[in-house]
């Protein structure tokens, strides 16, 4: 499968990619350089002391994890906010969350700012204030109580150490004693002070939990917040560069989305496979001015270069196809106007002259005439007064310069075109004109007009015209469904507005004649000047057909 179909759309739309890109990049680094960097400062509250226990439980972890969700909706509301507003002195608070670890006793606050240091600030006193809400405060009025309970414990510890150094001291007495009533009596002190110490111990445990070191709902600001010193994201120039890729992947989605909704035809190959026929003539781009009345052909500009070689070639293949029947008449027709079919006539006439052939060269687009504009003669009178009988049909019939063509004008536009064409009068005007000429080259009205189809089924053969870029399919469609219609002979169809690579693809004739002048060199070109057109079901003639190529667009110069 060839890529080279899928890579046009972004060939020909280049500019407007590389307009997209630019277009995302300036943007993207303008916004982005007016936007403020922000910062995100961090710190975390642990709940509980379980993690310093040296056997936790189970049910402490899910309670600790339970009260760090109850920490972190306390430090939302709106106690924690203005206590924290009314600390730093500030009217509003910077965005900030607060949200507990999963599966864990902590609870963190992220605070984003423009400020570092205002970051930094808001989130030690958001902690603070959460921690100020808590039975772990040291400025509440338990405080008094704390220090009393602290002291009990104390006092309670050195008790329970004396108590166990009494028993040691009892138990080492109770092994050197031999009397009964000694042992006895030693034995029952013993039992006293086991349960003296048993009892100082269970009081010990109950004040314990009841103090700050001992108690589970209580907070502690284990991390801080430091001060930031990198922005938060990535950094501008990343998103600028993710911006221009955006806007490019953007801009060849509309270029492909342009292509998809062109309905025109892009390329040769397409032409052939949706009209069938052959291609007689492939011309690209070129500029040919208007030649002024009795001007020889051999002062054309086109002449000797590789346009006049392309119709050189045009002509060379027309006589391969009349090989098994002549050609005496030939209609030069497009689909739609503006697709060169006037210019593709008007040089394809000047080629068989220039040759010593006798050409005629009528105007028969009847409605919007435009020889005369191309070769520079008047119209005041023409084909439409031969109809009305003003004019004696070789009276009209005006030499042009110093050559072999004869040249009629279409003449001042009558009311009623397809009727005149379709006469059994137009048959005796082409009669009249065969006998002073060697080919009669007509210049038809496009085929969204019934003229076209009216003078198809009049002519030995028909040349279509085939724009690049401008000629619709459905107008090629119904330009070769009214052809069926007729019975017109199609001798093939040139290609119009092919683009420099294309004409470069096929070998043309641009860098032989110096129309690629600017170019670089490429080495010897690997294809011929002329090559062998491609094989067709409808090619006229039954043997080969040559393609001319050139970097010639007649549709520069055309007017109808």
């Amino acid at each position: 499968m060839a890529i080279q179909p899928y890579l046009d759309p972004l060939r020909k739309w280049w500019w407007m990619i590389l307009a997209a890109t630019a277009v995302g990049v300036v943007s993207s680094a303008l916004l982005l350089r007016s936007q403020p960097a922000t910062y995100q400062a961090q710190a975390t509250l642990m709940i509980g002391r379980t993690v310093l226990e040296p056997n936790p439980t189970s049910a402490q972890f899910g309670l600790d994890a339970q009260l760090a969700g109850t920490y972190a909706e306390l430090a939302r509301r709106d106690p924690v906010r203005n206590a924290t507003m009314e600390a730093l002195g500030l009217k509003r608070l910077p965005v900030y969350t607060t949200l507990p670890v999963p599966d864990a006793q902590l609870v963190e606050i992220l605070v984003t700012d423009t400020s570092p240091q205002r970051a930094q600030a808001v989130a030690n006193e958001l902690a603070n204030q959460v921690i100020r809400l808590s039975p772990s405060d040291a400025n509440t009025d338990q405080q008094g109580r704390q220090q009393f309970v602290g002291t009990q414990l104390d006092y309670m510890q050195s008790s329970i150490q004396q108590v166990q150094s009494d028993l040691y001291t009892k138990q080492k007495e109770l092994a050197g004693l031999s009397s009964a009533v000694d042992i006895a009596r030693a034995q029952d002190n013993l039992n006293a002070l086991q349960t003296k110490l048993s009892a100082m111990q269970t009081n010990y445990a109950s004040l314990l939990s009841n103090s700050s070191g001992g108690a589970t709902n209580v907070l502690s600001l284990i991390e801080p917040a430091s001060l930031p010193s990198q922005p938060l994201g990535p950094s501008n120039r990343l998103l600028t560069l993710l911006a221009g890729l955006a806007a490019c992947i953007l801009g060849c989605g509309t270029a492909y989305l342009l292509e998809y909704m062109d309905t025109s035809l892009k390329t040769p190959e397409e032409a052939m496979q949706l009209l069938h026929l052959p291609v007689i003539g492939l011309l690209g781009e070129f500029h040919a001015p208007a030649l002024g009345a009795g001007e020889s052909p051999l002062a054309n500009p086109l002449n000797g270069s590789a346009a006049m070689e392309a119709f050189r070639s045009l002509w060379t293949n027309l006589e391969f196809a009349a090989v098994d029947k002549p050609l005496h008449t030939i209609l030069v027709a497009s689909p739609g106007p503006w697709e060169g079919k006037t210019t593709v006539a008007v040089n394809l006439a000047l080629v068989m002259a220039q040759a010593g052939k006798r050409v005629a060269l009528m105007d028969a687009d009847m409605r919007r005439p435009g020889i005369h504009k191309v070769l520079g003669i008047p119209n005041q009178a023409g084909l439409s007064d031969v109809f009305l009988g003003r004019k004696e049909t070789f009276g009209e019939l005006t030499t042009w310069g110093d050559t072999t063509l004869l040249v009629i004008p279409a003449g001042a536009p009558p009311p009623n075109p397809t009727e005149l064409l379709s006469s059994h009068r137009m048959d005796q005007i082409l009669v009249a004109v065969r006998e002073r000429a060697d080919i009669v080259i007509i210049d038809g009205p496009p085929f969204v007009l019934a003229d076209a189809s009216v003078l198809a089924s009049k002519v030995d053969g028909v040349i279509l015209i085939a724009r690049l870029g401008y000629t619709l399919r459905s107008a090629a469609r119904t330009m070769q469904a009214q052809l069926a219609r007729t019975g017109a002979r199609v001798v093939g169809m040139v290609v119009n507005g092919a683009s420099r690579r294309q004409l470069d693809d096929l070998g043309g004739y641009g860098s032989y004649y110096g129309y690629n002048s600017e170019a670089k060199e490429h080495g010897p070109r690997r294809k011929s000047l002329v090559l062998t057109a491609l094989k067709s079901e409808a090619k006229p003639s039954g043997g080969e057909t040559a393609v001319a190529i050139s970097s010639a667009d007649p549709s520069k110069s055309e007017v109808t």
